[in-house]
């Protein structure tokens, strides 16, 4: 991509690889990142991503900087010859760049080794899957004792040490580090998730499955998910999502969901379920509604979020809904914090992060809460501790507030706590 500038003088591109132009006019090939600076006044960065609604080209990120006097936090922002652009708050002091890179960490090394030796790789469905703890003992086992298919690792040499990294993997708190870096990037590749609304079908649980090998659930949404809507919909239940996906599934692997109902359904009952992903059958009930609900920045079209109504036919046992996940990883990433795995060229790669920089100036913030409901809370005062006493400021449920400088007032709050300050 081209980017052409026309300003005052004095001013000056610097973009990836160090590449610097300087002009009151020119143009200059725009990467991943670069920043347009016009003297001491400020700068313009210029940054590109990736965009569901956009996959070709990505989106682009503007963001203006102002110079200013009073000796703060600054942004500082370095260039590698290779590799993105690096960018880090400092605080007003003396810092010196080391000359060699830092030693390596016990768990990057350890994958590193583990990554050399094929007991961790990127399967071709584009999961990262890791040699199973019992592989040795599955090799020296005969076939009719075999409960499961490892053949798949056939190519992996068990020696001395490929026994040793293997043992450390699975039995060390390095490798049970490794082993969560490998779950997290695999739970932001895809996404298959659902929710009910509350007072429909009876209490019970869906038991997920992918190619017939039963899957965990959890109710945390990865935070890229939160790109899938304009708005988030009120009245519903916690979300379920698929958390462990098996390595060998293809990317389109059908998600199985399947709820056991305590007795035969009369017929009638009707349930609503929102669904992350795309519907492919249907056993046990009928579809007698369909909202398509996709309509955030990271949806490529609106039925990749949708609110199905079910109605249980006749004599049904267990409901079963088969459909495809979302592609997580189309959707650009939301932050790349405490996610050491990434692919680079393809390949995988451990990412160190950066170091902890000392916290700028906070600022407080109004945020307005909803429960999940839509509610706003504190919408409704609580009730006054006499009669006649002052009116209270209403008391938030969710995030505590300080109430009322009345002393009437100060029983009928639950005891208040600091508002969180993102910083500036």
């Amino acid at each position: 991509m081209q980017l052409r500038w026309r300003g005052p003088p004095a001013v000056s591109w610097v973009g990836e690889g160090g590449a610097v132009v300087r002009g009151d006019s020119g143009n200059a090939t725009l990467g991943r990142e670069g920043w347009l600076v016009w003297g001491g006044q400020g700068a313009l960065r210029v940054a590109r991503r990736a965009s569901g609604s956009c996959p070709a080209a990505g989106e682009l990120v503007l963001t203006r900087y102002h110079a200013v006097g009073s000796a703060g936090p600054a942004l500082v922002a370095a260039f590698p010859q290779q590799g993105p652009v690096r960018s880090a708050v400092l605080a007003p002091g003396d810092y010196r760049v080391p000359a060699a890179p830092p030693a390596a960490l016990e768990d990057a090394a350890l994958f590193d080794s583990l990554l050399a030796r094929g007991l961790l790789r990127l399967a071709p469905g584009g999961l990262v899957e890791v040699a199973p703890r019992d592989l040795a003992l599955w090799r020296m086992a005969g076939a009719d004792l075999r409960a499961a298919d490892l053949h798949r690792w056939d190519g992996v040499r068990l020696d001395a040490e490929g026994l040793r990294l293997l043992a450390r993997l699975h039995g060390r708190a390095d490798g049970a580090f490794v082993r969560e870096q490998v779950r997290i990037f695999n739970a932001e590749r895809r996404l298959l998730a659902w929710r009910l609304r509350p007072g429909g079908l009876p209490a019970g649980s869906w038991q997920a499955s992918v190619g017939g090998v039963a899957v965990s659930a959890r109710a945390a949404m990865p935070p890229a998910s939160s790109r899938l809507f304009a708005s988030l919909p009120a009245g519903w239940a916690p979300w379920q999502r698929v958390d462990d996906w098996p390595a060998g599934a293809g990317a389109a692997a059908p998600v199985r969901l399947v709820l056991r109902l305590g007795q035969p359904a009369r017929g009638g009952e009707r349930f609503d379920l929102m669904l992350a992903g795309r519907l492919r059958a249907l056993e046990g009930a009928a579809l007698t509604g369909d909202q398509a609900l996709c309509q955030g920045r990271a949806c490529r079209d609106a039925g990749e979020v949708r609110a199905l109504t079910l109605q249980l036919l006749p004599g049904a046992r267990q409901v079963l809904l088969e459909a495809a996940p979302l592609d997580l990883a189309a959707m650009g990433t939301y932050d790349g914090a405490y996610r050491h795995l990434t692919l680079s060229g393809g390949h995988l790669a451990w990412k160190a992060l950066p170091p902890p920089t000392a916290s700028g100036t906070t600022a407080t913030t109004e945020a307005r809460i909803s429960d999940r409901h839509g509610t706003p809370c504190g919408r409704t005062a609580p009730r006054l501790p006499r009669p006649g006493a002052p009116a209270c400021r209403p008391c938030l449920a969710c995030i505590p507030a300080t109430p009322a400088a009345s002393p009437a007032c100060w029983g009928a709050c639950p005891r208040p706590m600091a508002r969180r300050t993102p910083p500036a």
